[in-house]
């Protein structure tokens, strides 16, 4: 047998596999099962995303009614506490809570920031006094 033999064999076998390989009806089979758990998992995909999209309008929706709920019951014991225990005392209950607790913070930290101060003042008065001390008794000895 000659080489022009022998190729013509090996194209022809080459030909076969690829004919052999294009149209087994495994692989297509196998392709399909894929291709569906694929769409399966995007119609998943997509109905969770639209679960947790649904979930957080509805706690917005909670969130805003209990927002509303508690300024109602605030206006209702701002306005008790006027009518019942007069200006003096009703002024506390006036201002917004969130403007309250605002200025209730702003005064604590000016508090802290003031009794910081102080105490480093009177660290640095006791270290004088102590240098002094120390100076008077060198110059004593």
């Amino acid at each position: 047998m000659g080489t022009l033999t022998w190729l013509l064999i090996v194209a022809v076998g080459i030909i076969a596999g690829v004919a052999i390989g294009r149209f087994w009806p495994l692989d297509s089979l196998r392709m399909r099962t894929i291709e569906g758990e694929r769409d399966s998992a995007r119609a998943e995909l997509q109905r969770y995303r639209e679960e947790v999209s649904t979930h957080f309008q509805r706690t917005g929706q909670l969130f805003d009614r209990i927002t509303s709920d508690y300024r109602s019951l605030y206006e209702h014991l701002a306005s008790g506490a006027d009518q019942l225990c007069g200006p003096s005392q009703a002024d506390v209950l006036q201002a917004e809570p969130e403007q309250r607790k605002l200025a209730l913070a702003h005064a604590e930290a000016a508090a802290q920031s003031e009794t910081a101060t102080q105490a480093e003042a009177a660290t640095k008065s006791d270290a004088a006094a102590k240098s002094d001390a120390a100076a008077k008794s060198d110059a004593a000895a």
